[in-house]
């Protein structure tokens, strides 16, 4: 049986770091928003990249929470050999971290 782990408020980095690593990781939690997927490939950014930076970049600014009640930060990383920031947004349904949802912003 898994255990479940309550996400602490306030959103700590190393936390939101190990909710955004595990989201990246299940792509049907992760979702692009229109202004990121535009964004993307205006700059040749691929999804791959993104994971890559979520995976293994480190947040830069955040988590703070918006006024829609996500948790928002920056994640900063290297993909292809070029720097690559992320700004995402964490959501979720309960505090849980297995109900956490990654919604990529933009990139650049």
């Amino acid at each position: 049986m898994s255990e479940k782990r309550v996400v602490k408020l306030p959103l700590q980095q190393a936390q939101a770091a190990k909710i955004l690593k595990e989201t990246a990781k299940d792509t049907s939690k992760l979702i692009f928003t229109n202004h990121a997927e535009e964004r993307m490939n205006e700059r040749e950014i691929t999804r791959v990249d993104v994971i890559r930076v979520l995976c293994k970049g480190s947040i830069v600014e955040g988590p703070s929470l918006s006024a829609k009640g996500s948790w928002e930060m920056r994640v900063e990383g290297m993909s292809a050999g070029s720097s690559l920031t992320v700004a995402v947004a964490i959501d979720y349904k309960i505090l849980e971290e297995s109900s956490c949802v990654a919604i990529v912003i933009t990139a650049f």
